[in-house]
């Protein structure tokens, strides 16, 4: 019978002033994201992370910035399933999408034109398995 290749729990990933930290556990059994730019330093743990899986690989979201009656920001890593075989680690890259959404007190629906805009960043660095 074949053994179930190990999946990585730790991913640390890096691309111009941008790096991400995302364990999918910890030591208090929960995930927790870290977030850096020129912009930002922000921490995520438990439910302040989601996660959907999707045909990209899971997309794994926090929020940077949130404004009632202005623009938020989020921050997207967009994470493949990597399969370590018999290694603990495999090099790992990918995109963090930085995704900052227009508002106003009135609500959304009074932003006239795109409420979106994008910026993505190519990331490299590893996936890891580790005991937590």
């Amino acid at each position: 019978m074949a053994r179930k290749a190990a999946r990585a729990n730790l991913f640390e990933v890096a691309g111009g002033a941008t790096s991400v930290t995302y364990a999918t556990t910890g030591i208090a059994g929960q995930p927790s994201f870290h977030f850096r730019d020129a912009d930002h330093d922000v921490n995520a743990e438990g439910t302040g992370i989601r996660t959907k899986k999707t045909e990209l690989g899971a997309l794994v979201t926090i929020d940077l910035d949130v404004v009632a009656d202005g623009p938020s920001t989020t921050a997207t890593l967009v994470l493949p399933t990597v399969n370590l075989g018999d290694q603990t680690e495999q090099k790992l890259r990918t995109l963090v999408m930085v995704t900052i959404t227009a508002n106003t007190i009135g609500g959304p629906d009074l932003v006239v034109g795109q409420l979106q805009r994008y910026k993505s960043v190519t990331v490299r660095g590893t996936a890891k398995s580790v005991a937590f």
